[in-house]
């Protein structure tokens, strides 16, 4: 226990999580500002002559028809605040040794890991729900001074509302596959780099290999297709002639990617259970 209270410590206190937490709401305010910006509040006659917010001129920002494409922007914002994070948490310790002092200090470095993994964890989940209610209460002002807070179907929110986990399940995956990769590099850059080498793997590297076996919808078996399809409920992929059709369910993005954060902290956990400390 006093390991994750000192790991809690360590991760409230580090100045590129504030640094990195007060760059992402400027953004989230810069965002806002452009939509409030370009958003023009209909009045009665307007929404008379036009039926419905949509066809008003100029462009009117409704909150409940849009709220989609701003979460989905949020999840981007999480996403690459959690691949940050959650590496900078681990490869910092190691450039600086704190990490080694760790090690050498507490007969578990399983224990130490794994403690690192949860703080992460629940620090990024943190940091996602108080950014995600400032970021509801920046829309919701735009839509009620500059634009319509509209009305939310029971079945649209409740959409919503799965996209929401969806999107916090990404962000904590994310965020513990930047643990894995910054525990097996040793650093942050490690882990950053692994990340983009991953995505470049797959799009660029597993493309050309699944093109060259002539493989039926080659784009089914790409990562890009599959955070598309884990955060929008599923995709449906077609073949260059419309003759074969496959449907991606975030049921199975879920299981590729829980396979990848999986596969790199047991590969993180033997490595450093392993590891010679020098």
């Amino acid at each position: 226990m006093r390991l994750i209270v000192a790991e809690v410590r360590r991760f409230l206190l580090r100045r590129l999580v504030r640094w990195l937490v007060l760059a992402t709401v400027l953004v989230m305010a810069a965002v806002a500002g452009m939509v409030a910006f370009y958003s023009h509040r209909p009045n009665a006659v307007e929404l008379a002559q036009h039926g419905t917010v949509d066809a008003v001129q100029p462009y009117s920002f409704d909150l409940a028809n849009e709220s989609g494409v701003m979460l989905m922007l949020f999840a981007m914002l999480m996403t690459l605040l959690a691949l940050i994070i959650g590496a900078s948490f681990v490869g910092a310790e190691w450039t600086n040794g704190g990490m080694l002092n760790l090690l050498l200090w507490h007969s578990s470095r399983l224990k130490v890991l794994g403690a690192k993994l949860a703080v992460a964890l629940i620090g990024m989940l943190g940091v996602t729900l108080a950014l995600g209610a400032v970021w509801a209460a920046m829309l919701w002002s735009v839509a009620y001074y500059d634009g319509t807070v509209g009305h939310l179907a029971p079945g649209v929110a409740a959409g919503l509302g799965w996209l929401g986990l969806r999107v916090m399940g990404l962000v904590l995956l994310v965020a513990a596959l930047a643990v894995g990769l910054a525990t097996l590099g040793r650093n942050t850059a490690a882990a950053l780099g692994g990340v983009v080498g991953l995505f470049l793997l797959s799009e660029v590297g597993l493309r050309i290999m699944l093109r060259q076996l002539e493989t039926d919808i080659p784009e089914r078996y790409l990562l890009l297709t599959h955070v598309h399809a884990w955060l929008t409920g599923s995709v449906t992929l077609h073949a260059g002639d419309y003759q074969q059709m496959v449907t991606v369910t975030w049921q199975q993005s879920g299981l590729v990617f829980g396979s990848i954060v999986a596969l790199a902290l047991v590969v993180a956990a033997w490595t450093t259970q392993r590891r010679e400390i020098s």
